[in-house]
């Protein structure tokens, strides 16, 4: 499933563009998988793409950083794609491998709660 997780919080007067955006270019996408918060570490997910390395830091899951004028000097240890072509391509043309990636990191996760309730 694909959800969209914006920080909106940060600049509240932002909500309705941020709306008007979503629906402009995923208007595929039900509304209600769109996630307005302020920090992006409560999203529970496989992976998240973002232009805020910040928020790629706090977030539990794999980052990928969506390259941006802002953005595109910083080293960063994520993947970078630089288009939704790109993204495509990665979850897509490489399906297989995400999905064993995914299982792995899963199942890595699943361990470590065991060993904390020791």
């Amino acid at each position: 499933d694909v959800y969209i997780a914006t920080a909106a919080m940060e600049i509240p007067g932002s909500f309705q563009d941020k709306f008007e955006w979503l629906q402009e270019h995923f208007p595929f996408l039900d509304v209600n998988h769109y996630i307005y918060c302020g920090n992006k570490k409560v999203v529970r997910s496989d992976y998240l793409i973002d232009d805020n390395v910040k928020q790629l830091h706090q977030f539990r899951g794999t980052g990928i950083l969506y390259t941006a004028h802002f953005n595109h000097k910083i080293e960063a240890p994520f993947t970078r794609i630089d288009s939704w072509t790109d993204a495509h391509g990665h979850f897509i043309d490489n399906r297989q491998h995400r999905i064993e990636e995914t299982r792995e990191r899963r199942v890595k996760a699943y361990e470590k709660s065991l060993a904390a309730l020791k």
